[in-house]
Formats: C-alpha cells, sequence, structure tokens
C-alpha cells in the first residue's frame, strides 16, 4: 500500500509536469478523483475525531469506507481512528453490563467519568441512554430538593415517588431521596392521612406513630403541655390492643370513630 502522504506527494508532482493532453485524459480524471476522495476522507477523520460530541457509528463507517474505497493506501489518520474505535467499543461492553446489571447512579456517574481518558469525545447508544438517566435521576432529585425547600404538599412527594415506580427501565435515582420523599408521603394517626406542615401532632411512645390531637379526643394544649414537659403517651390503638385504659376517653369508641368517620369530642 502507498501512504497517503505519498500519494498526495505524487499527485502534486505529476500535476505540475504532465501536459494538457494528459489532464483531460479520462485516466487522470479518474486518478484526481481518487486522490481527491481519500483526502475527503482523511479530512472526515480529522472532523469526527474533534467533534465535541461524536458517535461511534461514525467511525466505523469511516473504517468501511477506508477498507472498501481505498484498500491500497495507507492513511497517517487511520491507526488513530482503529484506535479510538477499540477504545469505545470496550467501554460500549461495559456501559452495556452496567445497564442490564441495573448499576446504581453514582456507578453510572463514575463511568461516564472514567471512559473519558480513552474515548475522549466519542460515544456509544449505551454511553447515550446513561447519560440520558443520570440527566434524569438528577433533574428528579432537583425537584425533589425544591418540593422540601418550599414545604410542598403531600401529593407533590407522592407524584415523585410514582414516577419512581412507573419510570421505564432505569431512573436511577439516589435511596436516599426515595427514603426522604417517602418521609413526606407517610402517614399518621387514626385518620391516615398524610402530615401537613403546622399541623400539631403528639408521638406515641408504644408505636412511634403520630396523632393529630383532634383525632384521639385531646385538645391541641394539652398536646402541648405533654410535649413541652417530655410527657408519656401511649395512643388508643396500643391501649386497646394491651387492654389498657386509654386517659382520654374509651379507646375503642375513638379508634371506631376514627374508622368510621364519626367527630370525636376533645378532653381539655
Amino acid at each position: 500500500p502507498i501512504a497517503s502522504r505519498e500519494l498526495k506527494s505524487m499527485y502534486g508532482s505529476l500535476k505540475s509536469v504532465i501536459g494538457s493532453k494528459v489532464k483531460e485524459s479520462a485516466t487522470w480524471s479518474k486518478f484526481t478523483a481518487f486522490v481527491e476522495q481519500a483526502r475527503r476522507w482523511e479530512d472526515s477523520v480529522g472532523e469526527v475525531l474533534g467533534q465535541r460530541r461524536a458517535m461511534l457509528h461514525q467511525l466505523i463507517d469511516l473504517q468501511k469506507d477506508a477498507k472498501e474505497q481505498f484498500p491500497s493506501v495507507s492513511f497517517d489518520s487511520l491507526p488513530n481512528l482503529l484506535k479510538r474505535i477499540q477504545g469505545v467499543r470496550k467501554w460500549a461492553a461495559r456501559e452495556r453490563k452496567a445497564i442490564r446489571d441495573r448499576s446504581t447512579l453514582a456507578q453510572l456517574r463514575q463511568l461516564l467519568v472514567d471512559r473519558k481518558d480513552e474515548c475522549q469525545k466519542t460515544l456509544s447508544q449505551h454511553t447515550v441512554r446513561i447519560e440520558i438517566e443520570v440527566a434524569r435521576a438528577e433533574e428528579w432529585s432537583n425537584r425533589l430538593s425544591k418540593a422540601v425547600k418550599s414545604k410542598a404538599p403531600a401529593s407533590v412527594f407522592a407524584g415523585l415517588l410514582e414516577e419512581v415506580q412507573q419510570g421505564d427501565a432505569l431512573l436511577l435515582v439516589q435511596p436516599e431521596d426515595i427514603s426522604l420523599a417517602r418521609e413526606f408521603v407517610k402517614r399518621y394517626c387514626l385518620c391516615n392521612d398524610f402530615y401537613q406542615d403546622g399541623d400539631m401532632m403528639i408521638e406515641c411512645d408504644l408505636c412511634s406513630d403520630w396523632f393529630h390531637p383532634r383525632c384521639v379526643r385531646m385538645s391541641d394544649d394539652v398536646a402541648g403541655r405533654i410535649a413541652r414537659k417530655s410527657g408519656s403517651y401511649q395512643c388508643p390503638r396500643c391501649c386497646l390492643a394491651r387492654g389498657k385504659k386509654y386517659k382520654y376517653g374509651s379507646a375503642s369508641e375513638i379508634v371506631a370513630a376514627a374508622t368510621g368517620g364519626a367527630a370525636a369530642p376533645t378532653a381539655a
């Protein structure tokens, strides 16, 4: 094979010495077209390898063109092209495995960082998918942070959790973020409702559930006094389960009222 630089040098030398009749011949026209195509191929390699984001299939297409159209030419840029293809293919296999194994968000972030030295700016289809999924997870986490800071209603957090549960393939949200969102949609009390910012609630020493004073026949003042004095409180449900007397009324009536929706009078 002839080196591409020698091909161009030969073409330039011949062009300067041959006569006009030779230049008009079909053979010279074909040779000129061949040299121009080879030059454009090298230019294309330089452009693709220098792109901010190039796809692996672009490199493979150039490799195929060189093999089919210029089998007798040894391009100076071909080794770099083949080296890049080999590197990206190796990382594409790792990326494919990471997707199949449902790697964590942190693992995929690190994979995107580690691949850069060898692959530089060339991506496989698996790279693109990982980038999309990492971006989706980060966007989800940002919305969660904004919801927490703005004290959004429970329905917002429920919607975020639904996206995770119904998301396709990945949506690789951090486990701690999911746990945080669940805290804001956790249901409390006999009324089985969400916590709303500003709600007065009291914790049961036995089951650690939280209760609205109004739902357990207690006034906010009584609940406040217990909280301020770090007093003990046992909810109607726990008292009923343990056969204990509930301090603020009939435990069975209170639990039944909550189930049936009947209002319960409060103790002052």
